[in-house]
């Protein structure tokens, strides 16, 4: 039988990811800031927002949704993951048919780059924090010991 008590720890594998990921994408636009200009800086800040507003929701769905109908969770990680993608490819369109992409207002190769590199962080930061994550699978009503010499009990 799979567990029914929500684990403290099940929020904290986002909070991991989520924090590392806005880490290594504060670095990235600082970097991108100081070497190539504000531009470039102002398109890795808007790809690291991206990456955490739309992955960090999904999560969010998917964690909701695990707890209350496991059965639906791989359905509803798919369907969430295809969302993601399409929003992010209209956010990106948005960003074309609105001229800042091409008026130098922000750079589309750092906006790309950083949103590539940032997807590849929080899915491997993602799969790391949960793998580690000590949350429990089953609910053990009684220790295996216990059972045992309960068992042993009642033949007698």
């Amino acid at each position: 039988m799979t567990t029914t008590a929500t684990s403290p720890r099940d929020g904290r594998v986002l909070l991991k990811t989520a924090l590392v990921v806005a880490g290594i994408g504060a670095v990235i636009c600082l970097a991108a800031f100081v070497v190539v200009g504000p531009p470039a800086g102002w398109s890795a800040a808007i790809a690291l927002a991206l990456v955490v507003a739309f992955f960090g929701t999904g999560a969010v769905i998917l964690q909701v949704v695990a707890r209350v109908v496991p059965a639906m969770a791989l359905l509803v990680a798919l369907m969430t993951f295809t969302l993601q993608v399409v929003l992010i490819g209209l956010a990106f369109m948005a960003l074309r048919r609105s001229g800042m992409l091409d008026g130098g207002t922000l750079d589309p190769k750092w906006l790309a780059g950083t949103m590539l590199a940032l997807t590849a962080v929080w899915l491997v930061g993602h799969v790391r924090a949960a793998t580690t994550a000590r949350i429990p699978v089953y609910d053990l009503a009684q220790r295996p010991a216990e059972a045992g010499s309960r068992m042993g009990d009642e033949g007698r």
